[in-house]
């Protein structure tokens, strides 16, 4: 399955965070469906997923990734 395709579920710290930082889900989508930079996570078993979201912003995702869904951790602005 190609990571276009995966379906993306939202840990519940992900969900506050999201809130408490003004990230939208389509935000985190953009993110997991077209990064620009992927590098291991701290978090084991993680990657971080990164974007340019305009000239200014970037995007960073925590996310793990599997061939079957991706499950999003964490996301803040860079």
């Amino acid at each position: 399955m190609r990571r276009s395709d995966l379906p993306i579920h939202y840990d519940p710290h992900a969900l506050r965070r999201m809130s408490q930082r003004s990230v939208s889900r389509e935000q985190i989508e953009q993110v997991v469906r077209s990064p620009d930079a992927v590098r291991p996570a701290k978090r084991r078993g993680a990657l971080r997923l990164e974007k340019a979201m305009s000239a200014r912003k970037r995007l960073a995702v925590i996310a793990e990734v599997s061939r079957t869904d991706a499950l999003i951790v964490s996301a803040w602005w860079m």
